[in-house]
């Protein structure tokens, strides 16, 4: 992690600073690294930077409106659903988990419906890559293509930790089952959504098919902006 990489910082520093993603509000009143602070293992929302920049007035009522239709779009369209109830979208600052292809990881219309969900959920994000993929040669990579030079999608609103790679079905199905009371999974991969049915997950099945306009390719979970 980070403390290894700096020798400057001592294990006890590294045990007890609070996550940088934590609001400088909650960080006053943090003990020992954000303990008091977690729920069910992750900072809750609402000591997020992320909860901090959701209420910003200027850009509020805008992301507000974008947030809505994005979750709409993905409940409806979902075959799945069956019922009113179902189309009800997660309580605000409950846990999401949103997987993504590695191709898609470069669409600015995903980084913009990321930062929509981080900044209101507890966002997880896994990325599904091949064999291939190294977290240490590639990760980086991937993650500058997250964090784009625009800055729509930071890491106060979405923290790098909680964007994981996984290579297989089964490590992305294991990963959602570590996590505690997900409120939803944004899902592409019926079989995923399949294995994660069975153990009582909510998962929402969205399609990759990406389209092109004037010769500019976007996500399909991007297009859910558009």
């Amino acid at each position: 992690g980070d403390e290894s990489s700096n020798p400057k910082t001592s294990s006890r520093e590294a045990c007890t600073r609070t996550p940088d993603h934590v609001s400088a509000t909650s960080a006053t009143v943090a003990h020992s690294g954000g303990a008091n602070l977690l729920v069910d293992g992750l900072v809750a929302f609402r000591h997020t930077k992320a909860a901090a920049a959701s209420k910003d007035t200027d850009q509020a009522t805008q992301n507000r409106k974008e947030r809505a239709r994005v979750l709409t779009r993905l409940l409806m369209e979902d075959d799945g659903v069956s019922s009113a109830e179902a189309t009800m979208p997660p309580s605000k600052g409950g846990t999401l988990l949103v997987s993504i292809p590695l191709a898609d990881v470069g669409c600015p219309q995903l980084a913009r419906v990321l930062y929509l969900l981080a900044s209101y959920y507890s966002l997880m994000v896994v990325v599904a890559v091949d064999s291939k993929f190294s977290n240490k040669t590639d990760r980086p990579a991937m993650l500058q293509q997250l964090y784009r030079d625009d800055g729509v999608l930071t890491k106060d609103i979405l923290p790098e930790h909680r964007i994981v790679t996984s290579s297989t079905i089964a490590g992305r199905v294991a990963f959602a089952r570590q996590l505690q009371r997900i409120e939803m999974v944004l899902e592409f991969d019926p079989e995923v959504r399949q294995n994660l049915s069975r153990f009582g997950h909510r998962v929402v099945l969205y399609n990759t098919n990406k389209t092109t306009t004037n010769d500019k390719t976007t996500s399909m979970l991007g297009q859910k902006l558009l």
